[in-house]
């Protein structure tokens, strides 16, 4: 599944499909309107950014893999990695996001204002980590958590942290 064939690699499982840093003064949108859907799938991780403000619409995510022997990481096997060591960041993940059969869907470190509505998790172990100072958090308008171990972590979240209408 997903599987490097060139030399060195072969074997090796995909680290990062998409991977941002440093993405100011814009925001980076990835995927969009159901024409523009982008599959991620058995990588480590599916988008991983630092000190970046993206939109994040209508995506699959499935199978994000954790190989003890090759990467790892604790947050390996997620979707979508943010972490900040600057203010400003924003991160809306929105509109028909599906996230599947992965060890984690969310994770955030640091100062990021973040918006998740309207998105699929299942078969999960972990849905929404949020840790370390993530600041004005919603989560809202009908994400739905079906077969998800943990759906929503918050940890140390200054300004304001809502969850409305979720469906577990």
């Amino acid at each position: 599944m997903g599987n490097l064939e060139k030399y060195p690699y072969s074997g090796w499982e995909p680290n990062t499909h998409i991977e941002l840093q440093n993405i100011d003064n814009v925001t980076f949108a990835i995927g969009g309107s159901a024409a523009l859907r982008n599959n991620f799938s058995g990588a480590a991780y599916g988008i991983k950014s630092l000190n970046s403000s993206l939109n994040i619409e209508n995506n699959l995510f499935t199978n994000m893999v954790r190989d003890d022997d090759q990467y790892f990481k604790s947050n390996d096997g997620t979707a979508i990695l943010a972490s900040t060591t600057t203010t400003g960041n924003t991160i809306h993940i929105f509109g028909g996001n599906e996230f599947e059969d992965s060890p984690q869907a969310i994770t955030f470190y640091g100062n990021i204002e973040s918006e998740i509505t309207g998105n699929g998790f299942s078969n999960l172990l972990r849905g929404i980590n949020i840790n370390n100072n993530a600041s004005n958090v919603t989560i809202n308008e009908t994400n739905t958590f079906t077969s998800v171990s943990t759906a929503v972590i918050g940890r140390n979240i200054t300004g304001e942290f809502s969850g409305l209408w979720q469906h577990f």
